[in-house]
């Protein structure tokens, strides 16, 4: 019947009801939480009297503004690196680790044989087969083993040799490298 009413131009007699927006709300906005510090690794115990404690652990921030407004004072290098070296063949490989021993500048060489690199040369993406040597040094040792590398790589082009701190370790592991090295 409803039906008929509306097309006679009739109004109905049920309430209509309206729709009513809500109102509209004004955005909360939170406050941001403070920068937190996050601890790269537990900070190092002390290896035995000779060897000084590490550096402290890497904090991290949300920008540079913390960064530079938190920045503590430049801590000491530590007293232990390990040097990456890349070796054409085993052979070479092996005449440069044990010259590192020999002379001191290294307590401890790995060889790690058949690792193949991929890298960008003279435009050109090369691919070889490399022996890998991880030395074990005294971080003050750094600058004289690179040279003694270089002068027994032989290579011609440019060596690889990559140094990187060590933050901690077992206490008879680092005593090892200070008792296996020369003094700087």
């Amino acid at each position: 019947m409803r039906a008929d009413a509306y097309r006679a131009g009739q109004q109905s007699t049920q309430p209509q009801q309206q729709y009513q927006q809500p109102p509209p709300q004004q955005p909360q906005y939170q406050q941001a939480p403070p920068p937190q510090t996050v601890y790269a690794a537990p900070a190092p115990q002390p290896v035995a009297q000779a060897v000084p404690a590490a550096a402290p652990a890497a904090t991290v921030y949300r920008d540079e503004q913390a960064l530079k407004a938190s920045s503590p004072a430049p801590a000491a290098a530590p007293l232990f690196s390990t040097v990456t070296v890349s070796s054409p063949t085993p052979e070479k490989a092996k005449e440069v680790a044990s010259r590192l021993v020999a002379d001191k500048l290294a307590a401890s060489v790995s060889i790690i044989p058949a690792v193949q690199t991929v890298y960008s040369w003279r435009g050109e993406v090369r691919m070889d087969d490399e022996t890998l040597l991880v030395c074990k040094t005294r971080t003050a040792l750094v600058d004289e083993l690179v040279k003694m590398v270089e002068l027994l790589s032989g290579r011609g082009e440019i060596p690889e040799v990559v140094a990187a701190h060590v933050i901690g370790g077992s206490q008879e592991y680092l005593s090892f490298i200070l008792e296996g090295t020369k003094e700087p």
